[in-house]
C-alpha cells in the first residue's frame, strides 16, 4: 500500500512540473502612458507597473467591476447604475535607483496592443 501512495506521488510531481505556469505578461511602454512607466502588466484584481525607481501594484474591487459588466438595468433610467469603485495602489520607491537601466526582454511578446492617445 506504501508503494501506491509513492507511485501516485510521483506521478503528482511529474504532472505539476510539467503543467503550464500562468505567468505575467508585461506590455512595453511605447508612448501610451506617462514617460515614467517602463512596463504594465496585469495581474488578479489590478495591474503593475514598473517605473524607473520602484513598481506600483494597482488594486480595484473586482466585485464591483464584475457588477458593473453584468449589472441589470435601473427600471427608471433604464440604465446600469454604476457605482464608485473602490482601489489602492501601492508604491515601492528603490533608493538610489539607476534611473537609465537597461532592461532586456528574456521572451518576446508576439501579441499587438493598440491604444487611442488624445481627445
Amino acid at each position: 500500500m506504501k508503494y501506491l501512495y509513492l507511485i501516485i506521488f510521483i506521478a503528482f510531481s511529474f504532472a505539476s512540473i510539467a503543467a503550464p505556469k500562468p505567468s505575467v505578461k508585461f506590455i512595453r511602454n511605447e508612448g501610451q502612458w506617462e514617460s515614467n512607466i517602463r512596463f504594465r502588466a496585469d495581474i488578479p484584481g489590478g495591474y503593475l507597473l514598473v517605473k524607473n525607481t520602484g513598481i506600483q501594484y494597482v488594486f480595484f474591487d473586482t466585485k464591483t467591476l464584475s457588477d458593473i459588466h453584468t449589472g441589470a438595468l435601473d427600471p427608471k433610467s433604464a440604465r446600469k447604475t454604476i457605482e464608485p469603485i473602490k482601489g489602492h495602489a501601492y508604491e515601492m520607491v528603490f533608493e538610489e535607483a539607476n534611473l537609465s537601466p537597461k532592461i532586456e526582454m528574456a521572451v518576446q511578446n508576439q501579441a499587438t496592443y493598440n491604444y487611442f492617445i488624445g481627445n
